[in-house]
């Protein structure tokens, strides 16, 4: 690149982030900051001297280290993720005992920045982290994204075994494999006359 080419510098502005729970301040475009993990001051050409105008939230940041166990330091919610890291919610701290174990037990998905994201983890990191728990769901896809949610409700007449079920909670897909009735999303086998009086029906799905 040259000097000498129009707008080769862009205009650099305050750009203010955590770090390893280090606050910093440095001069550079709206770009660069948004990979730093920090926050662009549009009306700010230089760093001020004491600190930055408005604090920039951090928190714990828990990633792998090299040996695969999960480590824990201070960041930003942006520069955790750009670590690769689960971030712990604002003003969290790695003193807190066991602050990077938590069991894999959900899959959450949300939404932030506007992008979507989806992990596997605990209750209450999908609570701090804004997101929303995917029920029967065991993983996200393999581009990181939320997987579709199976819907359920109320299944009348299936065949589990040798045994027709008066009612029992099904997908569409699994119902109509068992025999049953599906009554649709949602439905509960708990409403009152959710099972119709059932008799034979003939037809053809799928050529069979």
């Amino acid at each position: 690149t040259s000097c000498d080419s129009a707008n080769v510098c862009p205009d650099l502005r305050a750009c203010c982030g955590v770090f390893n729970g280090d606050p910093f301040c440095i001069r550079t475009s709206g770009e660069h900051c948004a990979r730093e993990g920090g926050r662009f001051f549009e009306n700010l050409q230089e760093c001020p001297q004491d600190s930055c105008p408005t604090t920039v939230a951090a928190g714990a940041c828990c990633a792998p280290d090299i040996s695969g166990a999960p480590a824990c330091a201070l960041f930003s919610r942006e520069a955790c993720s750009d670590v690769g890291g689960r971030y712990q919610g604002d003003d969290t701290s790695c003193d807190a005992t066991d602050i990077c174990v938590e069991d894999t037990d959900v899959v959450c998905c949300g939404v932030f920045n506007n992008d979507e994201f989806c992990f596997e983890g605990s209750e209450q990191a999908c609570a701090r982290e804004g997101g929303r728990i995917i029920p029967d769901a065991n993983e996200c896809t393999v581009n990181g994204k939320c997987p579709a949610t199976v819907q359920k409700g109320a299944c009348c007449g299936a065949i589990v075994g040798d045994v027709r079920r008066e009612c029992g909670t099904f997908s569409r897909e699994a119902c109509r494999s068992a025999s049953g009735s599906y009554q649709g999303d949602g439905t509960s086998c708990d409403s009152a006359n959710v099972c119709p009086d059932l008799r034979a029906c003939c037809g053809v799905f799928n050529g069979d």
